[in-house]
């Protein structure tokens, strides 16, 4: 072909560009290629688009956690563990005797709007916790509390106006002290820590004596903690002696 090459030869270098492109170096190339563009639009099984984080609930954090926490109040300080998130332990339930967390609150007593007074005491129970990742919040329960003289019984007399008769019978006492409240407050992601602060309210109750006055004093407080633990842990279940009443009559 005038001013060009002919077709004999136009045919040649075409059979050498195949060749050249079916080698292995261009081949490896090709797949490393297809491998990287693969991979930049799409994340690993479990990986998240939220701030890059691992675990796609928009934080850096699992979702199950155990945390640490220190709780106080007025005459009152003591420290809480809990878990939060599902129970990955099917082994472990609140039917066994688990729970998800442990308290122990040192109270060192107080008075009540009645005057009546709580004497100092030490409260061992449990605890349960709630974190959101989606808002940030956290969230948990405390109750606990001690036997003081436990059960005892008092001889009573009940006059009736209607019948005129006076009833005899047995006032049973079961004699505790008790805590109980929540609390309420949001976490801080400071990969790899997370902290987090809480306010809320205890209400210690008890009977004061054979006379049945029921003590009762609300105690604003405040709770500082951090998570120690990526997984769910269980807790020996505390058993509760709550404050209580009842009579018996014997000649109804």
């Amino acid at each position: 072909m005038p001013g060009g090459e002919s077709g004999l030869t136009m045919k040649r270098r075409f059979i050498e560009n195949i060749s050249l492109m079916s080698s292995p170096r261009l081949t490896l190339l090709a797949t490393l290629s297809l491998v990287l563009f693969s991979a930049s639009g799409h994340l690993h099984a479990g990986a998240s688009n939220k701030s890059g984080n691992p675990f796609g609930n928009g934080t850096f954090f699992q979702n199950t956690g155990t945390f640490s926490a220190v709780v106080r109040g007025q005459n009152l300080s003591g420290t809480m563990i809990f878990s939060t998130g599902a129970n990955t332990n099917t082994s472990t339930n609140s039917a066994t005797g688990s729970s998800s967390g442990t308290t122990t609150i040192s109270y060192l007593g107080g008075t009540d709007s009645n005057g009546a007074t709580a004497p100092a005491g030490i409260y061992t129970g449990n605890a349960t916790g709630t974190w959101d990742p989606s808002s940030g919040t956290i969230s948990g329960q405390i109750w606990g509390g001690y036997s003081l003289s436990g059960s005892n019984s008092v001889n009573v007399a009940t006059y009736d106006p209607i019948t005129g008769l006076t009833n005899y019978g047995t006032k049973y006492i079961n004699d505790a002290s008790y805590m109980s409240g929540n609390f309420y407050g949001s976490a801080q992601n400071s990969y790899p820590n997370q902290t987090f602060t809480a306010q809320g309210t205890l209400v210690q109750q008890e009977l004061a004596g054979t006379s049945l006055d029921l003590v009762e004093i609300t105690i604003p407080i405040s709770v500082q903690g951090l998570r120690i633990a990526d997984s769910y842990s269980t807790f020996s279940t505390l058993p509760q002696s709550i404050p209580y009443s009842t009579t018996i009559y014997t000649n109804n």
